[in-house]
């Protein structure tokens, strides 16, 4: 399973509620055993102490970013958080997902750009995709992942109101 680095800021908004921004949950994919319930649990860890740290009555909103070689079904991770949250503060919360496409820079051509495949292609095998990596110009295996491998909670809305 990916390892988890943790940082947090805030900044607040004007009134009761509140938009906390800067949390940020890197799930890197040393290994692709990812799976949509533990990364739930990682997520509303996240969410819920955030939320006790800035004295939330109620989380309206998380929002999230995922990158497309997490191999996270959006669907099923919303249901995992929607389960996780239930009698906790969270409980009813938005969860919006915006979808990060994969970026590589080829070392041997200097192609930097996105990954020809796509998460929401029913036609590709991702796990062979992730196994056999390589630079849509020049075919060479000698890649780097620039962006599309972290699950990232961009922010989250409370309100201190109840």
């Amino acid at each position: 399973m990916g390892g988890r680095r943790e940082g947090f800021t805030s900044r607040m908004l004007k009134g009761s509620g509140g938009y906390l921004k800067g949390k940020i949950v890197q799930f890197w994919m040393e290994k692709s055993e990812m799976h949509e319930f533990s990364t739930a649990q990682g997520i509303m860890e996240v969410v819920l102490n955030a939320a006790k740290a800035h004295n939330a009555k109620r989380v309206t909103e998380v929002s999230l970013e995922i990158g497309a070689l997490t191999l996270l079904n959006p669907k099923q991770l919303i249901f995992s958080l929607q389960i996780l949250s239930k009698k906790t503060v969270a409980e009813g919360a938005k969860f919006k997902i915006n979808y990060v496409p994969a970026r590589l820079k080829c070392s041997n051509c200097g192609y930097e750009g996105k990954l020809k495949a796509s998460f929401r292609d029913e036609n590709h095998d991702w796990l062979t995709i992730l196994f056999r990596l390589e630079c849509p110009n020049c075919q060479s295996k000698d890649v780097n992942v620039l962006e599309g491998k972290s699950c990232v909670v961009k922010g989250i809305k409370i309100n201190r109101d109840g």
